[in-house]
């Protein structure tokens, strides 16, 4: 498994040659290529998803994932958007709703030479003693059992 983190948004050329160059090291060892979607620094997910931005990045990748299975990447290609998403480090880990809009937009583009990957953390310690960051938008959405307080009692994979 070769995995390369591209961020969003994706046209940028260095990001295309990034991918491919992890996609010939992948081909010669019949690896698998996963690429991991993160947000560039100050790219909001609200604006990435309502602007089609992200599902523009996941529509290249997807694109270049197609390409690299016709050229011989025979280990599959493997698409892991907004990692540790129930992670309140990062923002889409506080803005559920976003981020189930973000993997509905990648389920939109994905090919046959693509697969997806949900990859939350391990929800040992969930929320992750991070009650303070979250909003009261987040913190109805994170709520998931409904007693209006984020804790342990919260299905960290749920939102």
């Amino acid at each position: 498994l070769f995995n390369v983190y591209a961020s969003v948004p994706i046209d940028a050329e260095d990001s295309k040659r990034l991918i491919a160059d992890f996609h010939a090291a992948a081909r010669r060892r019949n690896a698998t290529l996963m690429v991991t979607v993160e947000l560039a620094d100050g790219q909001q997910l609200d604006d990435a998803v309502a602007t089609g931005t992200l599902a523009s990045a996941f529509g290249a990748i997807a694109k270049l994932c197609q390409d690299f299975s016709k050229r011989g990447l025979t280990g599959g290609c493997i698409i892991r958007p907004l990692p540790e998403m129930n992670g309140s480090w990062f923002t889409w880990g506080r803005q559920p709703s976003l981020a189930k809009q973000a993997f509905q937009q990648l389920s939109a583009v994905r090919n046959d030479a693509t697969k997806v990957l949900w990859a939350p953390n391990y929800g040992a310690g969930y929320p992750f003693n991070d009650k303070g960051s979250q909003d009261a938008i987040s913190l109805e959405q994170l709520d998931v059992n409904g007693d209006g307080v984020l804790d342990a009692q919260d299905d960290p994979y749920a939102p």
